[in-house]
């Protein structure tokens, strides 16, 4: 990658950034809801820099209940990237092997 100029990898690195931050925050809020869906409380959600933390109230009723709340973040990235995949299938680019790499992360 050529080397980019000083405003440029400064927008690059914010712009990363901002993604990783909005990833983490949508992670935990995927959890969250799901754990709202079958009546838990949510305490808190915490956010790190590489990580983050859905706080609930009580524990799960069920192994059912946990296993939905813990797959929350299975349903987002389908919501995120099911679009995405459809468009790239359209446009013939990477469709495959993306859909490939999504399942196996």
């Amino acid at each position: 990658m050529p080397p980019h100029a000083p405003v440029t990898a400064w927008l690059l690195g914010l712009i990363t950034t901002a993604g990783l931050f909005l990833s983490v925050f949508g992670h935990e809020l995927a959890h969250a809801l799901m754990a709202k869906a079958e009546g838990i409380e949510i305490e808190e959600i915490v956010l790190h820099p590489f990580g983050g933390l859905a706080r609930l109230k009580t524990d799960p009723q069920n192994p059912r209940a946990e296993f939905r709340i813990a797959s929350g973040r299975a349903s987002l990235k389908l919501l995120v990237c099911h679009p995405r995949f459809c468009w790239q299938q359209t446009s013939r680019q990477w469709g495959t092997t993306n859909q490939l790499l999504s399942s196996f992360s």
